[in-house]
């Protein structure tokens, strides 16, 4: 399983990240963390890609993109629904770091996810 380009993610092209692992899912949602990259981010198809695949994540990956978008700026609601609600089901999985992660992460788009909360 491939890991998208981090060029592809300003090119505006139609990436199929269908294929793409958890690790390289979350390899490219932090490879541009930099705000000058919000707008390619936000534009990307990422988060549509993972938010329906988000049970599939371990902690350290749903934290990360969650840290990755949220360090942008960017809040994608539905990602963040997923994120949310996957952390639920495994709450005990998660280590310290990854939960205080996710947290700031929904602190700092506005997020709150009254389940998780």
């Amino acid at each position: 399983q491939g890991t998208p380009s981090e060029s592809a993610l300003g090119a505006g092209t139609s990436l199929r990240w269908s294929g793409s692992s958890a690790r390289g899912l979350t390899q490219v949602a932090r490879a541009p963390a930099k705000p000058a990259s919000a707008g390619a981010l936000a534009r990307a198809p990422l988060g549509a890609a993972c938010a329906p695949r988000a049970r599939e994540f371990d902690a350290q990956h749903l934290s990360s993109i969650a840290w990755a978008f949220a360090r942008l700026g960017v809040a994608d609601r539905p990602l963040f629904d997923a994120i949310s609600s996957a952390a639920m089901s495994r709450i005990r999985d998660f280590p310290p770091q990854a939960l205080a992660n996710k947290a700031w992460a929904c602190a700092s788009v506005g997020f709150a996810h009254a389940p998780f909360l």
